[in-house]
């Protein structure tokens, strides 16, 4: 049990938040240069913004949390160009410069006279590709921040996101989506392998975290901090951020007592007997939790979670 109380008071400390405000200020200002950049040869983008879009924003973060950030591209042009291509089977031009670009992206580790003949090539493949889309912005996003972060960052792409590990230069891993906005003024998020469209709405998310910490006097916060690090240290997988926000607003604000290890104990034993189907979601209390779109941990996951979470 004093083992067990200890891990608590650990997992419960704030985390180094100079490391992710350190992060936010210089990706920040490496975003900037290269929308810039790519404003100079596409007319579509008229602005941008970015939002923090993970448990950073709320200062719930661990040891081992990224910075996952929102680009909002204000180029509606460019979201009807990928929406209107999506059904077309003719993807070539893409397809060349993904190859092209695999191809050549190792001589970017390499010595630094082939990475600047490397920057060349893509750039001018880059300046010749028509009907610019969210795809194209993605790899051009892509290719312009490799050509700033390649001697200490590793990037790589996928169909929704870029992701920079560079401990080194950021002091954490950085994630960051190219959103767009909905006519209801949520974020929305494409697959683009699948063309599948993501509406990303956290509704009333964040008033929901920032109401049940006044009432619980600080410790819901605490607690999201703690099953945080429960999750990561049980599975070795980042938890989905709804799914812990949410099983812990669903818990009585009696359980948060002014003791880190008797409200851990309350809150599982509260779990462990409560029904898991009932749990609502903490963005939008009138769907369940495992019909949010934005929890991906399936109800098997959640009640093998509970089950085997301890204190002994």
């Amino acid at each position: 049990m004093n083992m067990m109380k200890s891990l608590i008071k650990e997992f419960s400390k704030d985390t180094n938040l100079n490391a992710f405000n350190h992060a936010y200020n210089v990706i920040s200002q490496y975003i900037d240069e290269v929308i810039n950049t790519i404003k100079q040869r596409n007319p579509y983008i008229i602005n941008y913004e970015l939002y923090v879009a993970n448990e950073v924003f709320t200062g719930v973060e661990y040891f081992n949390s990224s910075l996952d950030l929102f680009l909002l591209v204000d180029a509606p042009q460019i979201e009807l160009n990928f929406v209107n291509k999506r059904h077309s089977k003719f993807k070539n031009n893409l397809i060349q410069y993904w190859n092209y670009f695999k191809a050549n992206f190792k001589l970017f580790s390499s010595r630094k006279k082939k990475g600047e003949q490397v920057i060349k090539q893509t750039n001018k493949k880059v300046l010749n590709l028509q009907d610019y889309d969210i795809e194209v912005l993605l790899y051009d996003l892509f290719s312009e921040l490799t050509k700033l972060l390649y001697k200490e960052s590793k990037l790589y792409i996928d169909t929704k996101k870029i992701s920079i590990v560079g401990k080194e230069e950021f002091g954490v891993d950085i994630n960051i989506y190219p959103v767009f906005i909905t006519d209801t003024n949520s974020f929305c998020l494409y697959n683009t392998s699948t063309s599948k469209k993501i509406i990303i709405d956290f509704y009333e998310r964040f008033d929901n975290i920032e109401i049940k910490d006044i009432k619980t006097q600080g410790y819901f916060k605490q607690q999201i901090k703690i099953f945080n690090n429960l999750y990561w240290n049980l599975f070795q997988q980042k938890p989905n951020q709804i799914f812990i926000e949410s099983l812990l607003f669903d818990c009585p604000n009696e359980l948060f007592a002014q003791d880190e290890t008797i409200t851990t104990i309350n809150i599982i034993n509260y779990l462990k007997n409560s029904t898991m189907q009932n749990k609502k979601s903490i963005c939008n209390t009138n769907i369940s939790l495992f019909k949010e779109p934005l929890n991906t941990i399936k109800y098997e996951m959640a009640i093998k979670f509970v089950n085997i979470l301890k204190i002994q």
